[in-house]
């Protein structure tokens, strides 16, 4: 597994404004599960638990925000979420983890892999290419897309080589 940390650090290197929000504790993610009515994935409640939240450039990754998996506030993967379930058409089951000009990349609960991951796929309004995952896991996602400092997503495809590569 790529180590999360020696990336962060590349694209500090590489001058990338980096903002970590802190750690959550086991609480709060019990906290998030139950808000949320899911169980997380490893490779999020992982990030959750030693970053909460990243932003790296303008890009942002959704987490809980001063410890406070509650918090509705933008930025946070409970408030994200929140957000995008007053529209009608964003699907059950979805749970915000990054939101763009379009729409959001969001972990697909509805379908859970054996190692307990769920796929993350590209939602955006008006649109059904989030029947089709851009990543299998959180943690492909974060490495193959948004820790590479890639402007736009890998493909599916892309995200596994990139994987076996590990």
């Amino acid at each position: 597994m790529t180590d999360i940390a020696s990336l962060i650090a590349e694209r500090k290197k590489e001058g990338y404004e980096v903002w970590i929000a802190g750690g959550a504790t086991s609480d709060q993610l019990a906290a998030l599960e139950s808000a949320l009515g899911i169980s997380l994935p490893p490779s999020y409640a992982t990030f959750l638990s030693i970053y909460g939240a990243l932003g790296l450039g303008d890009r942002f990754v959704s987490g809980i925000l001063g410890n406070d998996a509650l918090d509705q506030s933008g930025g946070s993967v409970l408030g994200d979420t929140l957000e995008f379930q007053r529209h009608n058409e964003f699907p059950r089951g979805f749970v915000v983890i990054n939101k763009h000009e379009d729409g959001a990349f969001c972990l697909d609960t509805n379908h859970q892999s054996q190692e307990r991951e769920y796929a993350v796929v590209n939602f955006e309004f008006g649109s059904i290419q989030h029947a089709t995952p851009v990543s299998l896991s959180f943690h492909d996602w974060l490495v193959g897309f948004y820790l590479y400092g890639d402007d736009t997503p890998v493909s599916l495809n892309t995200s596994l080589e990139r994987t076996r590569e590990r």
